[in-house]
């Protein structure tokens, strides 16, 4: 009997960090597959710029304000990929569309800058938990 109680306590705690290592090894890896970006066209008021179709705007966590025509934006997508490719995606098709890389800083979180004309562009791409959090300011020189 206490051989039996033994192998299921074993089997048990063998399948558990079976189980358990798995999903480790499954979260910190989510983003890290090659995810291919395909570019979705967003517009408010005079600014257009891009930003992955597998990334969506948190409608709660974002404003748009618009003044005299301008508009002054805070808006904050979530989605899953790698930082540096989400910086080389916008690298490559923000430019489309006339926007100059005018600075970036890599750390913890990449922070992109682009000027159009007298706009401004700021990115900023950071994770959380499983998920890349890009806040956009959209702003006035």
């Amino acid at each position: 009997m206490k051989s039996l109680k033994k192998l299921i306590i074993t089997t048990g705690i063998a399948l558990f960090s079976t189980l358990f290592f798995g999903c480790v090894d499954y979260v910190e890896n989510i983003g890290k597959k090659d995810i291919k970006f395909v570019p979705k066209t967003e517009k408010y008021g005079n600014y257009t710029f891009v930003i992955p179709a597998n990334f969506k705007l948190k409608e709660d966590s974002s404003f748009i304000y618009e003044n005299n025509g301008f508009v002054r934006a805070y808006l904050v997508y979530t989605g899953v990929g790698d930082k540096r490719k989400l910086e080389k995606f916008f690298d490559e098709y923000l430019p489309q569309q006339g926007w100059k890389k005018i600075a970036s800083f890599h750390g913890d979180v990449v922070v992109l800058g682009y000027q159009r004309g007298s706009q401004l562009l700021l990115i900023k791409i950071d994770k959380s938990l499983n998920l890349n959090i890009v806040k956009i300011m959209l702003t006035k020189k």
